[in-house]
């Protein structure tokens, strides 16, 4: 009912020292090209442009947590810091920006930000399928979700169809 397979590419995959104990944290970091966002609005809209930002890597962060995560010395090493690494100017190494997101600092809280990413994808996928399964075009959502819209093919193919056989957007 809720199995499907994701796949990605990591760019890159750091072990680091955190906090006073220096204890070793993952960090997961992705390399971008385009501007880095302009996080100059109220904490909230700032909180929601950082996590539609981030979506990305939460997945890849979540598939790391379900394949086991890391070991190092034979202890698990736990994902906890997310990065967007912004290649402003891939010249001029000196003018990256990047943005950084803490999972949390406890197993709990890190598995609750994963869990919420994990029931999203599980409730994307399961509306595509009931979409699929009704094999009627007109059913399918102009809006598609906040998080499927941005993955989802229907809105580049849609001037395909003709007139009338596809909700409009």
């Amino acid at each position: 009912k809720g199995t499907f397979h994701v796949k990605g590419v990591v760019d890159r995959l750091d072990m680091i020292r955190d906090g006073a104990d220096r204890q070793p944290v993952l960090r997961l970091t992705d390399y971008k090209t385009g501007k880095a966002p302009d996080l100059k609005y109220s904490e909230a809209m700032n909180q929601k442009i950082a996590k539609d930002k981030f979506y990305q890597l939460m997945i890849y962060a979540l598939l790391i947590r379900e394949s086991g995560g890391q070991v190092y010395q034979g202890k698990s090493v736990p994902l906890r810091y997310l990065r967007l690494f912004y290649m402003v100017d891939p010249t001029d190494p000196t003018k990256a920006k990047w943005l950084d997101y803490d999972l949390g600092a406890t197993e709990q809280e890190r598995d609750a930000v994963l869990h919420r990413v994990h029931q999203e994808l599980v409730s994307i996928w399961l509306e595509i399928k009931e979409m699929v399964a009704l094999q009627d075009p007109k059913v399918w959502k102009p809006s598609c979700g906040p998080y499927i819209r941005k993955y989802c093919f229907c809105h580049k193919c849609r001037p395909r169809f003709e007139p009338g056989t596809l909700a409009e957007p």
